[in-house]
């Protein structure tokens, strides 16, 4: 299979969005990735060093984006502040996807924008099947923004997900699909 290609960058109203570069590690660290709060319903562990945690992080990002595995994406506002990351993992069509933010990004709307942008391109691209995302259940922000971006409810599957900041004890998981028209 080929490396699909993929949009390295997209602009909503309010927002910028653009693959990461090393460049980003301190934003990545300062904005969301040490914040305890941010990362309560992430896959992976609070950073706690730049060069420990978050530069290896950026990284992996870049090896896995020219592998055509992973694709992450860093938000900006208009004025350039860094507001979070979203991420798409290919597993070869079948299309998984995350968000974070800062804590003092959430409530506006951000995510939901981005995934208006966003969800469209990645499903009209011909290697996508299938493109989705879960949530922890008692992440309720979460779940109510892949509502709102247009993301069908399809189950909740238990003990689907172990959250190392939520002392890594398996959690119940919402599972959604973005609607593909039939090719």
């Amino acid at each position: 299979m080929t490396t699909p290609k993929v949009k390295e960058q997209f602009e909503t109203e309010r927002l910028k969005i653009r693959k990461i570069v090393p460049t980003d590690t301190p934003h990545v660290f300062d904005t969301y990735a040490s914040v305890k709060k941010s990362t309560r319903y992430i896959s992976w562990p609070t950073h706690k060093s730049v060069e420990k945690d978050t530069l290896p992080f950026v990284d992996y990002a870049l090896q896995a984006w020219n592998a055509g595995t992973d694709f992450t994406y860093l938000i900006f506002d208009l004025s350039g502040i860094p507001v979070g990351s979203i991420g798409f993992i290919n597993e070869k069509g079948r299309v998984s996807f995350g968000y974070i933010l800062g804590p003092a990004f959430w409530g506006k709307g951000f995510i939901v924008e981005v995934l208006n942008e966003m969800l469209p391109w990645f499903a009209a691209q011909v290697w996508v099947y299938r493109l989705w995302a879960c949530c922890d259940v008692d992440n309720t922000a979460s779940k109510r923004v892949l509502e709102k971006a247009g993301l069908q409810f399809e189950g909740r599957i238990a003990d689907w997900a172990i959250f190392p900041n939520q002392k890594f004890k398996s959690k119940d998981c919402f599972f959604f699909h973005y609607p593909l028209k039939k090719r």
